[in-house]
């Protein structure tokens, strides 16, 4: 990961947009821990949808956080010649149990999570569960 700051962002529905801070950004806050003061307001954290940045970036050099949903393509379990596999575009949302990251895959047959490796690779956000929530269907 190029940069070790834990960083989170936080969807404001009210003004539509995310808020995004750090552990720091809340641990020099020793006043009031638990808030986030961006763009000259005071968030209470648990009051918004909180997602945590997975430490990888897609193709575009955006941050993928939960939430996002992404797209790839991921390489089939099944050969086709020798060590060829065949590849299939997955679309899946992006989310977080333990101990790591994965896809929740709506429409496959064959699973409904992928972990993040290398062969699903390059990812590419196509949007978000807050502002696209048509594409977490």
């Amino acid at each position: 990961m190029e940069n070790s700051r834990i960083k989170f962002r936080a969807w404001d529905e009210e003004n539509k947009m995310f808020h995004y801070f750090t552990l720091f950004d809340i641990w020099k806050n020793i006043k009031y821990p638990s808030h986030v003061i961006t763009n000259h307001k005071v968030y209470h954290i648990k009051d918004l949808p909180t997602d945590q940045y997975i430490g990888l970036k897609d193709k575009n050099k955006k941050e993928i956080y939960e939430g996002d949903v992404v797209k790839a393509q991921h390489q089939k379990e099944r050969k086709i010649i020798g060590d060829q596999f065949e590849k299939i575009e997955v679309v899946g949302e992006v989310k977080y149990e333990a101990p790591s990251f994965f896809l929740k895959l709506e429409n496959s047959l064959t699973q409904n999570w992928l972990d993040f490796d290398s062969s699903a690779e390059p990812y590419e956000i196509i949007g978000n569960i807050y502002e696209n929530p048509e594409l977490a269907k």
